[in-house]
């Protein structure tokens, strides 16, 4: 690490003045080098770590180590082993007997309440956000779909779920829910690791499907067929997801 990096990252820990919240636009290939002078370095790492479990960049059950990744995401080891800290205690990741950190196994149970917190939230969120959509929001929002839809084709699956990811969270973005947001922001961050098994011919065809009805009741501003929208996009990943994935057996 050379002088100025060191310099950097005392700089920006002796201030918490005007730092901002990290918006899903920040956290896309976020490394040191882009880091806004506004934003901590311990905040980056954490937002990037989090997002990494939201769109399944983690694999399940598998042992990660601090040094590994640090290596990763190309950040040092001091703030990776304070953001793994957040996310323990946060429930997406667990600590291995190793000192290492895994996503923890995924029950049938666990997951079907995760879906019903879901299917109760991010319907209603976008009920509020259907109001405040703009051709600006449209724009952005076919943007992220066109990226979805291109990933899909190549067999892209770390692309097709950022891209999904990006989507739904620049719709929901727009409601300015501060309480509702970091709940499904967790809720998305346990369930992560199952999203792999979403990327099917069938399950990304039905995924294009809602987030067109989507897109065409946003440009109309229409809340309830917006919100019915993500209601289905999220009922047919689950359903996909409950038939395919390897769940826990509940001791």
């Amino acid at each position: 690490m050379t002088m100025d990096v060191q310099m950097e990252k005392r700089s920006r820990r002796s201030s918490n003045r005007g730092r901002r919240k990290l918006s899903p636009a920040d956290l896309r290939d976020l490394t040191l080098g882009s880091i806004p002078d506004s934003i901590s370095i311990q905040d980056a790492v954490y937002a990037r770590l989090k997002r990494a479990l939201m769109i399944g960049q983690f694999e399940p059950e598998r042992p990660y180590t601090i040094r590994s990744l640090a290596r990763a995401f190309d950040f040092s080891m001091m703030p990776i082993r304070n953001a793994l800290g957040r996310l323990v205690a946060e429930n997406g990741l667990v600590l291995t007997p190793a000192r290492s950190v895994c996503v923890p196994a995924m029950s049938r149970a666990r997951f079907q309440e995760i879906v019903d917190l879901r299917m109760l939230l991010e319907p209603k969120i976008t009920r509020k956000a259907a109001l405040f959509a703009t051709p600006e929001t449209l724009t952005l929002l076919l943007a992220h779909n066109a990226r979805m839809q291109s990933a899909r084709k190549e067999g892209d699956v770390a692309g097709f779920l950022e891209a999904n990811w990006s989507f739904h969270f620049a719709i929901y973005e727009l409601a300015g829910a501060a309480v509702t947001m970091p709940v499904i922001e967790s809720l998305w961050m346990q369930a992560g690791a199952t999203l792999r098994w979403v990327f099917s011919e069938t399950a990304s065809r039905r995924a294009s499907d809602n987030h067109a009805v989507i897109l065409r009741a946003l440009r109309r501003n229409d809340p309830d067929s917006a919100s019915e929208g993500v209601a289905n996009d999220i009922g047919n990943a689950a359903d996909h997801i409950l038939l395919r994935y390897p769940f826990a057996v509940a001791s």
